[in-house]
C-alpha cells in the first residue's frame, strides 16, 4: 500500500488545459464587467462625463463607441458644438457622428424603420427606451399625434444645395404606447440656429485599457504552450 502510494506521489501532476481555459474566459468576464460596470450585458451602458453621477455618456456595447447624450447639446447650434470639439473644447475627444453610425446605434437597439411615417411597428418600447436615455423633448404638431415625445439630433451631413444645414435625424414616440416614427433624411437644421428640441449626435472610440491587453497577451502565451504541451504528448 504504502509502495503504491509513493508511485502515485512521485508521478508529475498535470494541469487540465481545459480548465485553464475556462478560468481565463471566467477572468476576462470579470475584468469587462469591472471596467465597464454591472450593466455591460446591456447593449447600452451609462457613464459619467463631466462630473460624477452624471450618466449623459452612453457606451455601446455592440460597437465599443460611446455616445454623449443628446440632452446635453441641446439649444446648442451645429456651429457652436463644432467650435469646442477640438482640444481644450467642451467636448474634446468627441465627434460628430455619421448617419451610418446613429443607425446602428438605433438598430442596436431595436429600431429598424425610418420610412418617416407614423407606424406601428412593435418598436414602441425600443423607442421609448432609447428616446429617454438620449434626452426626450415634447413635440408639438398638426396632425395624428398633436403631442408626442421625440428626441431630434444633428450629423454632419447635409443635402448639396444646403451646405447651411444639416440632416435631422428623428426618434419619435407617440403616446398611444404603440405608434412610433423616424426618419434620417426628411429634413434639415441651420447650422446657426439654437432650440431646445434640436441637438448634436456626438461620439467617440473607446480605446480598451491597459488591463484588458495585458489578460490577452497572457491568454495567447498560455494558449500557445497549451498547443506545445498538446503536440509533445503531455495530456491530463
Amino acid at each position: 500500500m504504502q509502495k503504491q502510494q509513493r508511485q502515485f506521489e512521485g508521478r508529475p501532476q498535470c494541469l487540465c488545459w481545459g480548465s485553464v481555459r475556462r478560468s481565463l474566459v471566467y477572468s476576462m468576464i470579470f475584468l469587462i464587467l469591472a471596467l465597464f460596470g454591472q450593466g455591460a450585458c446591456a447593449a447600452l451602458i451609462e457613464r459619467d462625463w463631466a462630473a460624477a453621477g452624471d450618466r449623459n455618456v452612453l457606451l455601446d456595447a455592440h460597437t465599443g463607441l460611446e455616445w454623449l447624450k443628446l440632452s446635453v447639446t441641446a439649444n446648442q447650434s451645429f456651429n457652436d458644438v463644432a467650435e469646442n470639439l477640438g482640444p481644450g473644447g467642451v467636448y474634446d475627444g468627441f465627434r460628430f457622428a455619421t448617419e451610418v453610425e446613429v443607425l446602428a446605434l438605433w438598430a442596436g437597439a431595436g429600431i429598424t424603420h425610418i420610412e418617416r411615417e407614423w407606424m406601428q411597428s412593435g418598436e414602441h418600447e425600443a423607442m421609448k427606451a432609447l428616446v429617454d436615455l438620449l434626452g426626450p423633448t415634447t413635440m408639438f404638431e398638426v396632425g395624428e399625434f398633436p403631442v408626442a415625445t421625440h428626441a431630434l439630433g444633428m450629423i454632419d451631413a447635409w443635402p448639396e444645395s444646403s451646405p447651411d444645414e444639416r440632416w435631422v435625424m428623428e426618434l419619435t414616440y407617440a403616446p398611444d404606447g404603440l405608434t412610433t416614427r423616424t426618419s434620417a433624411r426628411h429634413y434639415t437644421w441651420n447650422v446657426t440656429a439654437a432650440d431646445i428640441h434640436y441637438s448634436s449626435y456626438l461620439v467617440r472610440e473607446v480605446p480598451l485599457p491597459a488591463a484588458f491587453w495585458l489578460l490577452a497577451s497572457g491568454m495567447s502565451l498560455l494558449l500557445l504552450g497549451g498547443g506545445r504541451r498538446g503536440q509533445s504528448g503531455v495530456g491530463c
